[in-house]
C-alpha cells in the first residue's frame, strides 16, 4: 500500500507540474519549454562542491541548538470586592 500511495503522490506532483507549465506557457512559452524538458531539470555538481555542501550540513547538525528563551508569564490577579 505504501508504494501505491507514493506512486499516487508522484503522479499528483507530475500533474501539478504540467498544469503549472501549461498556465505559465501563456506568459512565457520558452520558459515553459525549458521546464518541461527533462535535461534542463538536471543539476550537475562537482564532487568538490558536493563534499563542501555535505560537510556544511554535518557541521550545522552538530552545532548545539539554541533553546528558545522562556518568557515570564504575566500573572492575573482577581480581587474579591465585598459589598458591605
Amino acid at each position: 500500500m505504501y508504494h501505491q500511495w507514493m506512486e499516487d503522490k508522484y503522479e499528483e506532483s507530475i500533474k501539478l507540474r504540467n498544469q503549472a507549465c501549461l498556465i505559465g506557457s501563456f506568459w512565457n512559452a520558452e520558459a515553459a519549454r525549458k521546464i518541461m524538458d527533462d535535461d534542463a531539470n538536471t543539476i550537475a555538481v562537482s564532487d568538490e562542491d558536493f563534499e563542501k555542501a555535505t560537510q556544511y550540513m554535518i557541521e550545522q547538525n552538530r552545532k548545539p541548538k539554541k533553546q528558545p528563551r522562556r518568557r515570564n508569564k504575566k500573572k492575573i490577579v482577581f480581587n474579591k470586592r465585598l459589598n458591605g
